[in-house]
């Protein structure tokens, strides 16, 4: 089952659905059932299609849509274009899958002022008079929020490092992450299961940060406590319920003073659990699925992973030279260091 060659950057550049792309491409090979969902949300019938249809989408897809992002992310009308949001959907859907978030990692600074965008919109902008569908827009922006928060708590769960963690926390997003949770007039509302993530996020900027990240993260523990006592008859099985858990779980690392991280490969490893979707080889037609033994990374573009020098050179011949070659010029375009 070889997968031919897709021309990425015509579809993207044309403001095609990308994923809708690859998966219906993939599904005329064998490898997923595609639902009737216009966005494909749920693309894949097996767990196994879903990591093919990641994986095709970081290898073949990274350097077009993340270059689209970098170049236009200083544009005042940036969130505004729907073809530039395609595109971070599209690195979120990258990002829940280990190998194309702890690639995007190299780029957590450039990526994160685009990131507290999606986040922190506005009231205002969605209530505009120019939208007259109130709710169309309050959904569009939940999802836009959603993108971000969801790039952001990938990216540092598989490549998280102090200078990470802090450069989130003077950023700023710590207390705009306080108001949303606690439902604050000037902050943006949020469905419970974001808030949920949200909260994951924090508790992964005190793991992964230093002393200081664990100071500003205190600063919102007044809102955190509201957060807490608000949902403290939730029964379990209700999102509030699952809320209230962690909101206390962040409560409590907080009170008792910040502890001592990790090994930083011990933790990434442990982070791994955390993805939806296990490592697969890359190599076309092998089914192979990363469980104890770590599959070899490819060392130039940092994305393919295998299991056998027989996968990576057979890979190699049948479809990644090319989508290698243009993630490596990326890179030393970018000055992004290799993983």
């Amino acid at each position: 089952m070889n997968i031919t060659k897709i021309e990425m950057s015509t579809f993207v550049l044309e403001g095609v659905d990308v994923r809708s792309i690859v998966a219906s491409h993939l599904k005329k090979h064998g490898y997923v059932d595609v639902s009737g969902d216009p966005r494909l949300r749920q693309v894949c019938c097996t767990r196994y299609g879903n990591c093919r249809l990641h994986q095709c989408l970081g290898e073949q897809c990274l350097p077009v849509c993340l270059g689209h992002v970098l170049s236009t992310q200083m544009h005042t009308s940036y969130m505004n274009g729907s073809d530039v949001f395609k595109h971070m959907e599209t690195l979120c859907h990258i990002s829940v899958y280990y190998p194309g978030a702890k690639k995007l990692s190299a780029y957590f600074s450039q990526l994160l002022p685009p990131c507290l965008r999606l986040i922190s919109e506005e009231e205002s902008e969605r209530k505009s008079d120019v939208v007259k569908d109130v709710k169309r827009a309050r959904d569009v922006a939940v999802r836009k929020r959603r993108i971000g928060a969801t790039l952001i708590h990938t990216m540092l769960l598989a490549g998280g490092c102090h200078r990470q963690a802090l450069a989130l926390c003077e950023s700023g997003a710590v207390p705009v992450l306080g108001r949303i949770l606690a439902g604050r007039q000037d902050a943006p509302w949020c469905p419970y299961k974001d808030k949920v993530l949200m909260v994951h996020l924090l508790h992964v900027i005190l793991d992964s940060g230093n002393e200081r990240c664990w100071q500003c993260v205190k600063k919102i523990e007044k809102e955190l406590t509201e957060v807490w006592k608000r949902h403290s008859q939730a029964t379990p099985g209700d999102v509030r319920y699952k809320l209230h858990q962690a909101v206390g779980g962040l409560l409590s690392i907080l009170r008792r003073g910040k502890t001592p991280s990790q090994p930083t490969k011990r933790r990434r490893h442990s982070y791994k659990q955390y993805f939806q979707f296990p490592v697969v080889c890359s190599s076309p037609g092998c089914s192979n699925i990363e469980t104890g033994s770590k599959f070899k990374m490819c060392a130039a573009c940092g994305l393919a992973r295998y299991c056998s020098t027989e996968c990576q050179t057979h890979h190699w011949a049948h479809g990644h030279k090319p989508d290698c070659n243009a993630m490596v010029a990326f890179d030393k375009a970018n000055g992004s260091p290799i993983l």
